[in-house]
């Protein structure tokens, strides 16, 4: 597979790793620190699996998390890949991997520019960044011998996932986008700032909190400001995002979220900057994925999984079931879910993954 690592202090790092030997931080993290809370993750982890970085070029190598089924009757069963979203990384799936690698092989990895994948500097227009990230997949799969799989994408990865299947249609038996980001059309009125459940939403409508959040997101990398205030970027993170701690305290234990994504996210902001790239001046995607859905091959099945409590508009899942009225798609509302229904509301979400696996697994005659 032509997988790279190494180790260090019995932590996994790419080849040429070199630890930070800096007597002072402003924001105090590190790569080592990253490593450590992952490993803790990783620890929940109840099947067999492997870790590794994928070298893509000499450059690049992609953060890789394979899980082995717990039946080993199951390994002809068809894979799934997952793929997070924006400022995410392999960890924020814990809560899916074990339920699904009770019947099949998990595959899931950090894109490049996030999670401990390596942070490379992606230049060019939105088509050229979306080419690369496109590329640095398919090359993922080429070294991890995947051949068919159900591609899972979460929000940012729910668009990087549709990329994907448009191009390498052939390797994709399912395609499952959760939240998706970047498929809505901006509308022509400029005052607009977003859309939820086929509403307009303008920026009087939000708070300034809001407000801010969607100027300063546009103009400069989204956690420039969390960088900013170095020392106090790990207790804001917890002011701003107090709901990881309840949904997660109790797997992975207290504050291991918090220190798992802080650390990722503190790195050189190279993800960020191309989501900035593919998004431009405004919150929606330079190249929407509605205007080219009718371009996926018809023989792709598609469920779109959005939670009933999202910001994302969920109106834009029914005009993609539209767009595809000759062709399978699903359309499912996980009640009481946000934005991140596959860790706040994992069992129903699992079973709807397991569900659409499934079908594929009684269709090829592996399901036993």
């Amino acid at each position: 597979m032509n997988m790279a690592t190494a180790s260090n202090n019995g932590l996994e790092f790419p080849p040429g790793f070199k630890p930070d030997s800096r007597w002072f931080r402003w924001c105090p993290t590190s790569p080592e620190h990253i490593a450590e809370a992952e490993a803790k993750i990783f620890n929940c982890i109840e099947s067999q699996y492997t870790t590794s970085f994928v070298t893509i070029s000499d450059n690049c190598h992609i953060r890789t998390l394979i899980v082995e089924p717990s039946n080993p009757s199951c390994l002809s069963n068809v894979p799934v890949v997952l793929v997070h979203g924006f400022l995410g990384g392999i960890g924020l799936f814990i809560k899916n991997i074990n339920a699904l690698s009770q019947t099949r092989k998990v595959f899931v990895f950090d894109l490049m520019g996030f999670g401990r994948s390596s942070r490379v500097t992606v230049q060019g227009s939105a088509m050229d960044i979306e080419e690369a990230y496109v590329a640095s997949m398919e090359k993922w799969r080429e070294k991890v011998g995947l051949e068919n799989f159900v591609l899972l994408g979460h929000s940012l990865g729910g668009f990087m996932s549709t990329a994907y299947a448009l191009r390498h249609p052939s390797k994709v038996r399912h395609l499952v986008l959760v939240d998706p980001w970047g498929y809505g059309v901006k509308p022509d009125d400029d005052r607009v700032v977003w859309t939820r459940n086929g509403e307009n939403v303008y920026a009087n409508d939000v708070s300034m909190r809001h407000r801010m959040i969607l100027y300063f997101g546009m103009k400069i990398n989204a956690l420039t400001v969390l960088r900013a205030i170095g020392p106090l970027g790990p207790m804001a993170l917890r002011k701003w995002r107090p709901d990881l701690e309840h949904h997660f305290a109790d797997l992975v234990g207290s504050g291991v979220m918090y220190d798992y994504l802080y650390h990722c996210n503190m790195q050189e902001p190279s993800g960020e900057g191309a989501f900035r790239a593919l998004q431009g001046a405004t919150a929606w995607a330079r190249n929407p994925m509605l205007k080219r859905i009718g371009d996926l091959a018809e023989d792709i099945p598609m469920t779109l999984i959005y939670g009933s409590h999202s910001w994302v508009d969920t109106t834009q899942g029914m005009a993609v079931k539209e767009k595809r009225s000759c062709s399978y798609c699903d359309f499912q509302l996980i009640d009481g879910g946000g934005h991140h229904a596959y860790f706040d509301r994992p069992k129903q979400f699992n079973n709807s993954v397991e569900s659409i696996c499934k079908a594929i697994d009684d269709e090829n005659g592996t399901n036993l």
